[in-house]
């Protein structure tokens, strides 16, 4: 209902700070928020780990593979190597087989050429003494059979001369069969070889190949390795920052807490100390109010009283765009008076800047307000006579406990207005 109150007494006449014991945080929430971003950057740091942990078992695995690969081939490449030895042993001693079979050919063709010679020459001479030879034979036998078994060995000398050319011809052919047959296998054999020491060849290039690409790995992976313990290395700084961090968080915590600690107890102390101070103010109270009732202020020409006894103008209506004039009392927690009678139609609390507030109807349409005061003595509803005490100053923690905000108030059918207090309510200054 009375919410422009809130508007036209929002600007504080005068702004008194109040101390209030307040603990500093600040460098706690500091070391807070250096902590989280260690922790952050720790975290980042763990992910780099596991992903460089990822990539150095890839490149392990990739490197284990090609040594393994690279050991297969080794083995290949040694046994090739063992075959083409063989194969050259096999190959030597075939070409030694075969140079003995080409002597053996050779003694064979010379005694066979000596052999076909002396034939010839004893055919030759036998064809011309065949005849002066069978005379000499027919004039020497005595007798048919003589001259039979004479012929006969006539004729086995020429076929054993005739049976060993034939036996040396069939030599020769199983010899010269038998060099083809070596030359054949020799020629199989360097087919062999020449097979292997292409294959060998191609190992060789594959197995370069391989300790070229296991290099790279190994460079790669050692690559990792220094990545690793640089990565190590600054979490092993960012967990002894966070370690330091966290304890000068701690430290800070039991700085704070002993700081509150005792803050506690100065506010438990100055909480007794209120509680003695209010009693005496509520006993001082009493007396101001017994002194007020004798002291009680005379209406003026227009019919209303000074709301305060002995107070002043200290700020007017519209300065500073204010909608309310600031009376100051002789002294602090003075007591308010009502200005005329009339009906309380608020009483409450409406802020630190404030403090509590009556508003009086004085008619439909005529409204004062009252302030900066303590809890007021009146109710809402209650009638109260012209120069009855509303309370006392003080309610206000940033305003002086000696002033008061009075304003007035005129509603009409179009709304209602703030007017200036002096010249409605005819105040003036001592």
């Amino acid at each position: 209902m009375w919410r422009w109150l809130l508007v036209c007494l929002a600007p504080p006449l005068t702004m008194v700070a109040v101390a209030q014991p307040e603990l500093d945080r600040s460098r706690q929430l500091s070391l807070e928020q250096a902590i989280r971003e260690n922790q952050d950057r720790l975290g980042r740091r763990q992910q780099e780990m596991v992903d460089l942990e990822a990539a150095l078992g890839e490149t392990s695995g990739l490197l284990d593979a090609r040594i393994a690969a690279r050991d297969r081939i080794a083995q290949e490449l040694a046994q090739l190597r063992i075959a083409r030895d063989r194969l050259s042993r096999e190959i030597a001693d075939l070409e030694g087989e075969r140079d003995l079979t080409l002597e053996s050919i050779a003694g064979l063709e010379h005694n066979l050429e000596i052999l076909k010679v002396r034939i010839q020459t004893l055919l030759a001479n036998l064809h011309r003494q065949r005849a002066r030879r069978f005379g000499q034979i027919l004039a020497q036998v005595s007798s048919l059979h003589e001259l039979r078994v004479r012929n006969h060995y006539l004729s086995l000398l020429t076929e054993q001369d005739v049976e060993v050319v034939n036996q040396l011809d069939a030599t020769l052919r199983q010899l010269t069969e038998a060099q083809v047959e070596l030359d054949r296998q020799i020629l199989d054999l360097e087919g062999k070889s020449a097979e292997l020491a292409t294959t060998e060849v191609q190992l060789i290039a594959t197995e370069e190949d391989l300790n070229t690409i296991i290099a790279a790995l190994e460079t790669t992976r050692e690559g990792q390795l220094a990545q690793r313990q640089a990565l190590l290395e600054a979490q092993n700084d960012l967990e002894e920052g966070l370690a330091d961090l966290n304890q000068q968080l701690q430290e800070e915590i039991t700085r704070l807490v002993t700081l509150e600690n005792e803050l506690r107890r100065q506010a438990a102390q100055a909480r007794l100390d209120n509680l003695e101070r209010e009693r005496l103010t509520s006993e001082a109270d009493r007396i101001q109010g017994l002194i007020d009732n004798l002291t009680a202020p005379s209406p003026n020409t227009l019919g209303f009283v000074m709301p305060i006894s002995g107070g002043r103008i200290v700020a007017s209506y519209g300065e500073n765009n204010n909608s309310f004039v600031a009376l100051q009392a002789p002294a602090p927690n003075a007591a308010v008076w009502s200005a005329g009678a009339g009906v309380v139609a608020d009483a409450s609390f409406i802020g630190v800047n404030d403090g509590h507030m009556v508003i009086i109807r004085h008619s439909p349409t005529f409204f004062t307000v009252y302030a900066n005061l303590r809890e007021p003595e009146v109710r809402v509803g209650q009638r109260i006579e012209q120069g009855q005490r509303l309370g006392f100053l003080g309610g206000s923690s940033l305003q002086p406990n000696d002033l008061l905000k009075l304003l007035v108030r005129i509603e009409g059918e179009r709304g209602g207005a703030f007017v200036d207090p002096v010249a409605e309510l005819g105040l003036t200054s001592p």
